[in-house]
């Protein structure tokens, strides 16, 4: 028998995929996306990617954590089909060798990861030149941002995006945003301020609502 899920729509929940949120905002949950929600996730990321720069047909390293149901692997290379570029799916756990090698080979002038990670992956790398990175999961600093420069020649960071595993994207980069400044994803999200708290409602989550998150 079909075990029955709170708060999901048995009729939608037939095709799609099972985050794990890691517990953030309290115990562990997970999170259903259909099909048609996650491709709109993706097509919506990568749209604000091709605004900030990043071009069709570009060699693109993914370097997010992939497995463990984690989504941020899967979103970005759901937005990088959109944009039409050539996907290295590296993972998080990349052999600093292999990466170097597949850089120097194939020319890869943009990578996607968590600034800790790209960091640490930067040290044991030094001397490839990465042109476009964008990060995701924590703040990239300015001492991450001088390192990055110095061990790569990166020439410019953006934001992959504001989310959560919950609610999805809430909020995007443009060149006239500045540090931590994202613009949001009014047609993915609605924003109210509560006892001083933003609160954000999805408009697209339909197996799975997320509301006032």
């Amino acid at each position: 028998n079909t075990q029955k899920h709170d708060f999901i729509d048995q009729d939608l929940f037939n095709h799609g995929e099972v985050y794990g949120t890691g517990g953030t905002t309290g115990k562990p949950k997970f999170c259903f996306y259909t099909d048609s929600e996650f491709k709109l996730v993706g097509k919506l990321l990568g749209k604000s990617y091709l605004k900030l720069g990043l071009k069709e047909n570009s060699k693109v390293g993914n370097l997010f954590m992939a497995g463990n149901l984690w989504s941020s692997f899967n979103a970005v290379q759901e937005a990088l089909k959109f944009c039409n570029v050539i996907q290295f799916p590296f993972g998080g756990s990349i052999d600093p060798d292999i990466f170097c090698k597949t850089v120097h080979s194939f020319g890869i002038e943009c990578l996607f990861g968590l600034p800790g990670l790209l960091v640490k992956l930067s040290e044991k790398s030094k001397g490839i030149k990465i042109k476009q990175i964008f990060y995701a999961g924590e703040i990239l600093s300015e001492s991450m941002q001088k390192q990055l420069k110095q061990n790569w020649e990166v020439e410019e960071f953006f934001s992959a995006g504001y989310a959560s595993v919950d609610v999805g994207p809430i909020g995007f980069q443009d060149k006239t945003c500045n540090g931590t400044e994202h613009i949001l994803f009014s047609d993915l999200i609605h924003l109210e301020v509560i006892n001083e708290e933003a609160v954000v409602t999805s408009k697209v989550r339909q197996a799975m609502p997320v509301i006032r998150y």
